[in-house]
C-alpha cells in the first residue's frame, strides 16, 4: 500500500522538474525568462508556503494513530443510509440553455441504442 504513494511522489517530482524542459534546449529562442519562471517557480514556492504556514500558525502533522476516525461514524452512516441522490437533469435550471457536450453525448447514446436494437432485430430474423 505505501508503495503507491512513493511511486506517485516520484512521478510527481519527475514531472515537476521535466515539465519545462524546452527552456533548457540548446536551440536559439528557447530560453525565455517568463517560461522558466512559469515552469519552475512553484517548485520552491509550495514548500516555502507550506512550512511558513506551519510555523506561523503553530500546526503540526498528525500521526495516523492519533486521528479519531470512529467519532460520529454512526451519524455519517445513518446519513448515507437515508441519502437519495438527485438525478442530474433535475439539478440544472430549466431556463438554462442545453450544454453542447451533453446534447452530443445524449445524441450519440441514442444512436448507439438504435443501432443495437436494429442489430438485435436482424439477428432474430
Amino acid at each position: 500500500m505505501p508503495y503507491a504513494a512513493w511511486y506517485g511522489l516520484a512521478g510527481t517530482l519527475t514531472m515537476a522538474f521535466v515539465g519545462g524542459y524546452t527552456v533548457f534546449l540548446p536551440l536559439p529562442g528557447f530560453w525565455k525568462i517568463p517560461d522558466f519562471l512559469f515552469s519552475y517557480t512553484m517548485i520552491p514556492a509550495f514548500p516555502i508556503l507550506y512550512f511558513s504556514w506551519k510555523a506561523i500558525h503553530n500546526t503540526r502533522i498528525h500521526k495516523p494513530i492519533e486521528v479519531d476516525l470512529i467519532k460520529d461514524l454512526a451519524v455519517i452512516e445513518a446519513y448515507e443510509q437515508q441519502y437519495t441522490p438527485t438525478p442530474p437533469n433535475e439539478t440544472r435550471r430549466q431556463d438554462s440553455p442545453p450544454r453542447l457536450l451533453d446534447s452530443m453525448l445524449n445524441e450519440a447514446a441514442l444512436m448507439a441504442t438504435a443501432e443495437n436494437e436494429t442489430a438485435e432485430q436482424q439477428q432474430l430474423k
